[in-house]
């Protein structure tokens, strides 16, 4: 949260070697976090493993999710600050980053990775710098807008706006099945609920920058 704050405050006042000490030590408290991640799950295939154990390992996880949740609130804050000077610095992290996308990581994990991708094409889409990810992150943002969990939704749906908004034509191919899915969010009939109400305006947006 500091690194975000510093970043949003005096950005500015960075240097390039200052800027890439910062992204190093984003990209080595995500390494650890995997590495800490990959030792839960060895924990699962212990046989003294139960439900106490298991509790703490959610919780463990929980822990994991937020470190991954911070180093994304710092991407988005570089962003947001430099514009497409940030890119090759958020390029260094997604080979931690692309992983998380994969169907067995947790829903939370899947919607930080959509964030950051919502943030590269929001701040950083002048002259098609982000369009080298569009083809590995559309297909995410297509799934993930029909995906059970609320939160992923919402981030997928947004996502779907900003790409159609700032990428034009990069996003026409996918603009009927985009279309599809998005319809099928706000017509749900929990659509409104709490839970989904964020999900479907941000669908509603969707639609309108598409169309």
């Amino acid at each position: 949260q500091s690194l975000q704050e510093i970043l949003l405050a005096v950005g500015e006042l960075l240097e390039a070697h200052q800027l890439a000490a910062i992204v190093e030590e984003l990209r080595q408290a995500l390494a650890k976090s995997e590495e800490r991640r990959q030792e839960l799950k060895e924990r699962t295939k212990s046989e003294d493993f139960d439900e106490e154990e298991l509790e703490l390992l959610m919780n463990e996880t929980e822990q994991e999710e937020s470190v991954y949740d911070g180093v994304a609130d710092c991407l988005g804050a570089m962003l947001k600050k430099y514009h497409t000077d940030a890119l090759p610095f958020v390029d260094q992290l997604m080979p931690l980053v692309l992983p998380t996308l994969a169907s067995d990581r947790s829903a939370e994990d899947r919607r930080i990775a959509i964030c950051i991708f919502d943030d590269m094409v929001e701040y950083a889409h002048a002259n098609g710098a982000c369009l080298k990810y569009l083809e590995v992150f559309m297909p995410h943002l297509l799934a993930g807008c029909i995906d059970e969990n609320a939160d992923v939704r919402q981030c997928a749906a947004y996502g779907l706006g900003v790409a159609a908004q700032h990428l034009g034509g990069s996003v026409q191919p996918v603009c009927q099945d985009a279309l599809q899915r998005l319809i099928r969010v706000v017509q749900h009939q929990e659509s409104r609920s709490k839970e989904n109400e964020m999900a479907t305006d941000n669908a509603i947006s969707a639609i309108g920058k598409i169309c």
